[in-house]
């Protein structure tokens, strides 16, 4: 059995506001009276009740002031907290098993894979910057590649 790991990602980047009490609404409701995570019953019903406390402070920021966005926020961060304690318990309990953990409502990472040999970077140009003794690098961005080696010489080999 092959193990899989948890997505433990509440930020406004993966979950706007709206999506983060629809995905909230939908972990309590999969792991109230989940038969594989009976332990977890106190930290769901803290988790309902955070979620609650921001969907009211969402709907009420709407047409209120910087404190109602303040409070909404912490808010947030409260209810990004628990899902996050919740879903590292999810993951001790079920072992990484994918059932279990798809069986809470919660997503799970996606699965390693070989990416292979890249290809080479094109559209490279290089232009004097305004700082002096500097360069101004540009390049297409290549899909799967993590960072860039850039080496330059004086006068090149080939």
């Amino acid at each position: 059995m092959i193990k899989v790991k948890i997505c433990v990602d509440f930020s406004k980047h993966s979950y706007p506001d709206k999506s983060l009490t629809v995905k909230s609404s939908n972990i309590v409701d999969n792991l109230t009276d989940n038969p594989y995570f009976p332990t977890l019953a106190d930290k769901v019903a803290l988790l309902k009740s955070k979620n609650e406390l921001f969907g009211e402070l969402l709907a009420k920021v709407e047409n209120g002031n910087k404190q109602m966005t303040a409070e909404k926020n912490q808010a947030r961060v409260d209810l990004e907290e628990i899902l996050r304690s919740i879903a590292l318990n999810v993951q001790d309990i079920s072992q990484g098993d994918e059932v279990k953990i798809l069986s809470t409502g919660f997503d799970i990472n996606r699965k390693a894979a070989p990416v292979g040999v890249l290809g080479q970077v094109v559209n490279v140009q290089v232009n004097q910057s305004k700082i002096s003794g500097s360069l101004d690098v540009t390049l297409d961005v290549l899909e799967h590649a993590k960072s860039y080696i850039v080496r330059y010489a004086k006068y090149p080999i080939s």
